[in-house]
C-alpha cells in the first residue's frame, strides 16, 4: 500500500482515509473517488478493484439494474460515511459503486 500512496499522491490525487499502513485507502479526483484495497497475490479475491460512479439518485439506478435483469450485491444503504450507495460486480469481479452523498 505504501507504493501505491505514495505513487497517488506524486500523481497529484488527494489522500481522503487510510494511507501509507492501511489494507484500504481512499483517494479523491475532482469530484471522483478511487479506492485501494490491499490484496494477498498468493489468494487473490475476486474484487480486486472499486470504481465509485456518483449518481443524481441512487435508488433509480439499482432499479435500472434490477429492470435490466441484473442483480446488485445488495439494495441500497445508508453508509455511516455519509453516502446512500449500493455495488454491483461486472463480469470480471471488479466492484462498481453507485453513491450519492447524504444531505446533512
Amino acid at each position: 500500500m505504501s507504493d501505491s500512496v505514495r505513487f497517488y499522491q506524486r500523481s497529484g490525487f488527494e489522500l481522503q482515509r487510510g494511507g501509507a499502513h492501511a489494507s484500504f485507502s481512499t483517494f479523491r479526483v475532482g469530484e471522483q473517488h478511487i479506492n485501494l484495497r490491499l490484496v494477498n497475490r498468493e489468494t487473490p479475491t475476486q474484487n480486486e478493484s472499486l470504481v465509485i460512479f456518483f449518481v443524481d439518485d441512487v435508488d433509480a439506478k439499482y432499479q435500472s439494474f434490477l429492470d435490466a435483469g441484473l442483480m446488485p450485491d445488495f439494495e441500497p444503504r445508508d453508509a455511516p460515511w455519509g453516502e446512500r450507495y449500493f455495488h454491483i460486480c461486472d463480469p470480471y469481479g471488479n466492484t462498481l459503486s453507485f453513491a450519492r452523498p447524504i444531505a446533512s
